[in-house]
């Protein structure tokens, strides 16, 4: 029993020092972050109407990313599509890693108990084919609201700037 005892403490005293001098620092740890986007889609409704929603898709065509700006109440053969840059593509990754955007994945919750409410849907494929998803209906991810302005705001300044060019 006490030489049971005594190799206990010695692991365990190893165990410590070890990680007092960083002995365990190179171990990888899994990223929160999304790194590399392939495909982005994000989309929320706004009405119970035909075309009441809104949505942004930016996939990776030709070695080129293309965002596809579907507003409310327009059809989505009318949506608007521009070719963006690294640093639109930047700056969408900054607001999804921001708000932690990963712990989304696997959300999937409903309220049955509303009848004529609003939801989302989010699919994110990053180039290692990592794939993201959560949707929702009349309930929300943490971070929910901030995620969804901070997107309005940055595409409709794409979409303002697109118009004026």
């Amino acid at each position: 029993m006490k030489i049971r005892n005594l190799l206990l403490m010695s692991f365990l005293c190893c165990a410590v020092l070890l990680c007092m001098t960083g002995c365990f620092k190179n171990i990888k740890r899994k990223s929160n972050n999304i790194k590399d986007i392939n495909k982005f889609y994000f989309s929320y409704s706004t009405s119970n109407y035909i075309y009441g929603s809104i949505s942004y898709d930016i996939a990776l065509e030709n070695e080129k990313y293309i965002l596809t700006i579907k507003l409310d109440n327009v059809a989505p053969e009318d949506a608007v599509k521009i070719e963006i840059n690294n640093t639109i593509l930047e700056n969408v990754l900054a607001i999804l890693n921001k708000y932690q955007v990963k712990n989304w994945n696997g959300f999937n919750k409903s309220d049955s108990n509303v009848l004529d409410g609003n939801s989302f849907n989010m699919s994110i494929t990053e180039k290692d084919e990592t794939h993201i998803s959560a949707h929702g209906y009349m309930m929300w991810p943490e971070n929910y609201r901030e995620v969804k302005q901070e997107l309005d705001e940055l595409f409709k300044n794409i979409l303002d700037e697109n118009k004026e060019n």
